[in-house]
């Protein structure tokens, strides 16, 4: 409850004025079996039109202030929910971009998904129920209790028993579901999951005829949560026959109790109506409760899930303000021995690296699938952090910077772009985090080799991007992530199989431009294809974690084995490539 108080911290009015009607509300709905009482006792009875007269105004009077608090209690109460789910949706999100990589996989995005989706869904439902009826059910309930022990103490001690059983029952459908419900969100996770990895992979799917089999394996997911959604049911079913049939017991009991007492004239007509009318009242807020226990069991269940995530720390923590270092240092890059595993698994994805890049160098990365490239360009931008080793920026330890510090060194181009929904204008401005004017705009694309997508779109820069940019080949899109990397001007541009998806003669003039720019930055180009690091000052070579070998384009085909492997495998046999294939 804590945990969500503090997210409502700004909605106190809200809080209190939504349980403050509904008490209201109730306090009107208890009268009227009193005026009811009234009518038949002293209006009916005795044909007195005046009291029949004034019980029928004053009854209509009460319900209508009853529907203006209840509306009044709903619109605080629907405020202060919506308000709930979008503090929580809004503080899971900021924490999903503070915890770094490591904690993502953990979680998997699936989950991430799901938990600000679905719970936080649940979460504003029961808060929604909770508001309205924290204070009105029990204060109806103990109000009725109240009413029958003014009428007479020995009926009122039926409405007691009756209360007291109905509580048990309350509080044992409450308590039981509640594992349920965390296996339940647990299987949506994994449906999730699957359906995500069917959507982005339905080509392949396709291709493969592989619909069926992965059909199959979500109709197994779904059968467990039929299953637990079953089992959830079956417990919360007994909630209606159990109070239903307690309630109408103490009815009858009140029915037979009231017989005896009108007969002896203890009591009127009026009184034993009166009381029925209680009982009634009790029946209807059991049945709101049960509602309330309901969607309160899963609230409870999704917010442990959501108080997980955002309260959870992250493993990499950045310095308020960056070590400043040897502004002489000539070294722009550094690996000293560093190895590192993924999750503190045993094995080793990168083994005791070790190498330098000068200031303004340009390196090329290469290996075959699953030799390091990308985990190292990660290390470098500090996504994850060293099992053992350092990795350094101008000779400053990159745990030293602070967070704004690392990401103004680089400009990164990820291995498959990453488009956002808006303009091609938008999309390079990411790179600078602000507005740019159209010459600069243009300019970067140009040196990405872009121009070919403005000219074909009317629209030129402002030509609309579709989530991911769909709307896009894959080598326009490369172009466009290069255009936005160039536009911050920064001092390492990276470049993790960037080139993949442009031709030939393209990647040549884009690979010249960077030779050409207004400065002078370090330039790292991780690739699978030669062609892409061909003329570059120095090759590093990755075979399995490890360096095979660091040197230029003809001195690791003389001396590294790895690296003419590679070679050959593209071209063919050395001696039937020209020279000019090693040409810039």
């Amino acid at each position: 409850m804590g945990y969500l108080l503090t997210h409502l911290k700004n909605n106190k009015k809200e809080i209190i004025l939504a349980p403050l009607f509904k008490l209201l509300e109730a306090v009107f709905e208890l009268l009227i079996p009193l005026v009811v009482a009234n009518i038949i006792d002293n209006g009916i009875s005795a044909q007195n039109k005046s009291v029949i007269i004034y019980g029928f105004l004053l009854m209509a009077g009460l319900a209508l202030l009853g529907i203006v608090s209840s509306i009044t209690a709903q619109y605080f109460s629907a405020k202060a929910s919506v308000a709930l789910a979008g503090s929580i949706r809004e503080s899971i999100f900021r924490k999903m971009h503070e915890l770094p990589f490591s904690q993502i996989d953990k979680y998997g995005v699936s989950t991430l998904i799901t938990r600000m989706t679905g719970d936080v869904n649940n979460i504003q439902n029961g808060a929604n129920l909770f508001f309205r009826l924290v204070l009105r059910s029990p204060f109806v309930v103990i109000g009725a209790f109240v009413m029958a022990f003014v009428i007479n103490k020995t009926v009122s001690l039926v409405f007691l028993g009756v209360i007291l059983i109905l509580s048990l029952i309350i509080v044992l459908i409450l308590v039981l579901p509640i594992p349920v419900h965390n296996k339940i969100q647990e299987e949506s996770d994994s449906m999730t999951s699957g359906i995500r990895d069917n959507l982005k992979g339905v080509r392949v799917l396709r291709v493969y005829n592989l619909v069926d089999k992965e059909k199959s394996k979500l109709e197994k997911i779904s059968e467990k949560m039929y299953g637990y959604q079953m089992r959830s049911g079956n417990i919360s079913a007994l909630l209606n026959p159990l109070t239903f049939a307690v309630l109408n017991f103490g009815i009858l009991i009140i029915l037979i109790i009231s017989s005896h007492y009108v007969n002896d004239g203890i009591f009127l007509v009026g009184s034993t109506v009166a009381l029925y009318n209680y009982m009634s009242q009790i029946l209807v807020e059991i049945i709101k409760v049960a509602n309330l226990v309901i969607s309160v069991s899963k609230a409870a269940a999704s917010t442990r899930r959501v108080k997980d995530i955002e309260l959870s720390e992250p493993d990499m923590v950045y310095p308020e303000s960056s070590e400043t270092g040897d502004s002489e240092n000539e070294f722009a890059v550094e690996f000293d021995n560093v190895s590192f595993r993924y999750n503190d698994t045993s094995e080793c994805v990168l083994d005791n690296i070790s190498f330098r890049i000068k200031k303004g160098e340009k390196v090329g990365i290469i290996g075959g699938t699953a030799s390091g490239k990308t985990t190292l360009i990660n290390l470098l931008n500090r996504f994850y952090d060293v099992s053992e080793g350092l990795v350094l920026l101008d000779g400053i330890d990159v745990k030293k910077y602070s967070k704004n510090d690392i990401r103004k060194k680089f400009g990164y181009v990820l291995q498959k772009p990453g488009l956002l929904k808006g303009t091609i204008k938008s999309n390079i401005e990411l790179g600078v985090q602000g507005v740019i004017d159209e010459t600069d705009t243009i300019e970067s694309i140009d040196m990405a080799e872009g121009r070919s997508i403005l000219e074909s779109r009317a629209e030129g820069i402002y030509a609309e991007v579709e989530q991911g940019g769909k709307n896009f080949s894959g080598g326009q899109r490369q172009r466009i992530a290069i255009a936005r990397a160039l536009s911050r001007m920064p001092e390492i541009l990276l470049f993790d199989d960037s080139f993949s998806a442009l031709d030939y003669v393209t990647e040549a003039n884009l690979r010249k431009n960077l030779s050409n720019l207004n400065y002078d930055p370090t330039v790292i180009i991780v690739a699978q294809r030669i062609s892409s690091v061909i003329g570059v000052d120095k090759i590093i070579v990755l075979d399995n974690g490890e360096i095979a070998g660091i040197g230029s384009h003809e001195e690791l085909l003389n001396n590294c084995k790895e690296y003419r492997e590679i070679f050959e495998s593209q071209y063919g046999y050395i001696e039937s490539i020209e020279g000019g294939m090693y040409e810039n």
